[in-house]
């Protein structure tokens, strides 16, 4: 490493541009899948004494879909402050709303900024009371399928994990939606509190609207009861209804199916 000037700030990108060097966000990134980003965060680290980092807290390339990373953000967030960093930057998704669990992701990296120590697993529990009410508890048990899905599968997490990851498999996805589901019913009361669980359902159902065809024909043939909308033009209008409201602006790009686009009815 050339050693910067003392009036040069380093930002360092936690991530690369190359397949064979990808970073891996199952596992802290001083596991084992992320020692050649370990090792370059760490040279910086040595050279400099103005280190900020700029890291990806949902799927950035696609943040619509369910991403089970939080674990891992408390270890990601300690290890920065043990290397000397200054500070560090999480997007989420900045060209609209709508992330995956914006809210919760940007609540807890901002504590764990603040105190890198904090158990993060708790900071989510207290934001998910907290934030979703009386819905609380069924959001907290809407991110466990996912996260025991993607460790059982052995799934390496990448911006850019797709639809058809293996850890977002028909059970994982139907699991997912009846806590969401559950959650939605538990503040019915709650006008402004479940619109926040109906942001929250909008990952889920848009990876089964991506997945439809082949989702309802697995249902249908393991006899496995279907507790969405009968129609994928219900389904779509259902997700579009509430995106319109929220201001989700990235509607209007996000990847469809052409039957998908058949059911807009905003073009």
């Amino acid at each position: 490493f050339a050693r910067p000037g003392t009036n040069v700030y380093i930002r360092f990108v936690v991530a690369y541009d190359t397949p064979e060097s990808e970073v891996f966000y199952s596992t802290p990134l001083d596991g084992d899948v992320n020692q050649r980003l370990l090792n370059d965060l760490r040279g910086w680290s040595e050279i400099t004494s103005r280190l900020y980092l700029y890291y990806y807290l949902p799927n950035f390339m696609s943040h619509f879909h369910p991403f089970p990373n939080l674990e891992v953000i408390g270890p990601n967030v300690r290890l920065f402050a043990e290397l000397g960093a200054r500070g560090a930057f999480g997007e989420a998704w900045s060209r609209s709303s709508g992330a995956e669990l914006a809210e919760l992701r940007a609540w807890v990296w901002s504590k764990l900024l603040w105190n890198p120590r904090l158990d993060a697993r708790a900071l989510v529990e207290e934001f998910a009371h907290g934030y979703y009410g009386g819905a609380g508890s069924e959001i907290l048990a809407y991110l466990d399928p996912l996260k025991d899905a993607a460790n059982k599968t052995g799934e390496l997490l990448q911006q850019g994990t797709g639809n058809q990851a293996h850890y977002l498999s028909l059970d994982t996805l139907l699991d997912s939606w009846k806590h969401l589901a559950a959650a939605e019913a538990a503040v019915s009361y709650n006008p402004d509190v479940r619109k926040r669980v109906q942001i929250a359902q909008l990952p889920v159902l848009y990876i089964i609207m991506m997945r439809w065809e082949e989702l309802r024909r697995t249902a249908h043939t393991e006899g496995i009861r279907w507790p969405l909308p009968n129609s994928l033009e219900d389904a779509f209008h259902q997700f579009e209804q509430v995106a319109l409201r929220e201001d989700i602006t990235a509607l209007v790009t996000l990847q469809m199916t052409p039957a998908m686009q058949a059911c807009r009815t905003v073009k």
